[in-house]
């Protein structure tokens, strides 16, 4: 029975998706380092300063849960 209801909600929400394909290319920029920690690197990929909006920031996290946390907080603050 669990099965049927966890099949049913996977339809309706697969039926509710708005299906449009990705039209937009793939991003060829190479990122710019904008912060580094002891555990982490933050880059940026675009112009901030841009109307559209058109950037994307990526984080470089390595250590323990706790010091991915924590380097994603000095990161982003």
């Amino acid at each position: 029975m669990l099965k049927g209801f966890v099949f049913a909600g996977l339809l309706a929400l697969i039926l509710a998706c708005n299906l449009v394909e990705n039209t937009k290319g793939l991003i060829d920029q190479t990122p710019t380092l904008v912060k580094e920690v002891p555990n982490g690197q933050k880059f940026i990929i675009g112009d901030p300063s841009n109307p559209k909006g058109d950037y994307l920031f990526i984080a470089n996290l390595k250590g323990t849960p706790r010091e991915m946390g924590k380097a994603m907080g000095q990161l982003y603050a």
